[in-house]
């Protein structure tokens, strides 16, 4: 997305650096949301970070980021998941302003027990994670 225009963000997105850079100016009914990503310039790899932007019934937005932990196994593909957790989880909580926190707690946890049960090297040893000292 080009940085040289401002769209409108009525609905939640998700922003993964798949080239260079991932960018975007949205204006929302709570004001203005940019978002910038971009891998090192040095890496050859596709970037493994994802940037989330949570609309939360009428009232509330949630801006994530999920680091995909540069270069770790499968960093891409835990910070996609934990996304879509986050997404599923703050979907739940409907139109109730008050559940939003739990919300992203809840989203939190689920994300945790999905990078794990990748099993492809991406969550550390010993079941880190939320809660777990990540």
């Amino acid at each position: 997305m080009s940085n040289d225009t401002i769209g409108f963000l009525d609905d939640s997105q998700v922003f993964v650096d798949d080239d260079q850079a991932a960018v975007g100016d949205f204006l929302a009914r709570c004001g203005q949301i940019s978002v910038f990503t971009r891998r090192d310039p040095g890496k050859v790899t596709p970037a493994e970070d994802a940037i989330g932007i949570f609309r939360v019934g009428t009232q509330s937005w949630v801006l994530a980021v999920a680091d995909g932990v540069g270069g770790a196994a499968g960093g891409r593909a835990a910070a996609l998941a934990t996304m879509a957790a986050l997404g599923e989880s703050l979907a739940a909580a409907g139109d109730e302003a008050a559940r939003v926190r739990s919300a992203i707690l809840d989203g939190i946890e689920l994300a945790n027990r999905r990078v794990l049960e990748l099993a492809n090297g991406a969550a550390p040893p010993g079941g880190g994670g939320a809660g777990g000292g990540w």
